[in-house]
């Protein structure tokens, strides 16, 4: 989770992305995670 005691009222779009990004990364590990299996 990024730290958002940094900025707590505003999120920039990179923020944002960063976020996708990494949920994204996470979905696609698990799944290769889960094919290894």
């Amino acid at each position: 989770m990024a730290p958002l005691t940094m900025h707590p009222n505003r999120m920039d779009a990179s923020d944002l992305a960063e976020m996708l990004d990494f949920s994204e990364v996470a979905m696609r590990l698990h799944g290769f995670f889960n094919t290894l299996k």
